[in-house]
Parts: C-alpha cells; structure tokens; sequence
C-alpha cells in the first residue's frame, strides 16, 4: 500500500521516521541514496530554540519564500503540489507534534 501513496504522503511518512530512527539506522538507510560526507547538520538542530521562536523561524521563511517552488499548472496536474509545498506542510506538522509534546 505504501508503494502506490502520492509522493507527498511518502515524505510525510519519511519525515516522521527521521524523527523515530536512531542516527545509526537512519545513516544506513540515507547512506544508500546521499553521499553521507556531503552532509552537515541542520543549523537548527544545534539548540532547541523552543516552539515560539521556531514557529516564528517558520513564518518568516514562509513569507520570505524558502518553500516557494513554481511549477505549471495544466488539465493533467492541476491536483499535484509541488515539492516546496510537500516540505512546508511537513514543516507545519513538526511544529504541530511540537505544540503537543509534553
């Protein structure tokens, strides 16, 4: 069933399980399609900057159009989003699992 989802709900469920993955288990799956030296931490992941400042990290991105990705739209497409919008939504639903954390 996986295999036939959308390609956003696919990242959904890969954005979840970064989150759940120990480094380990995670570098092995990732190493396999992204050359790990390449790689650097998020800046983010450096200090947990707490939900407001994260969210408002969120909203000044969004409104300065990080997740902005044009595409063309035609009778064939017109029920796809584009990949910035998959990765704002993804965005939106850790700041919501942040929200509510114990």
């Amino acid at each position: 069933m996986l295999r036939k989802l959308g390609h956003e709900y696919v990242f959904y469920i890969l954005d979840d399980a970064i989150e759940l993955l120990p480094g380990a288990k995670l570098k092995k799956i990732v190493g396999q399609y992204i050359p790990l030296e390449r790689l650097a931490p998020d800046e983010d992941s450096q200090a947990s900057p707490g939900l407001l400042l994260a969210g408002t990290a969120f909203d000044t991105a969004s409104r300065a159009g990080k997740y902005f990705e044009s595409f063309r739209v035609n009778s064939q497409n017109y029920t796809k989003q584009s990949m910035g919008t998959t990765a704002w939504i993804a965005e939106c639903r850790v700041l919501r699992r942040s929200s509510s954390a114990p």
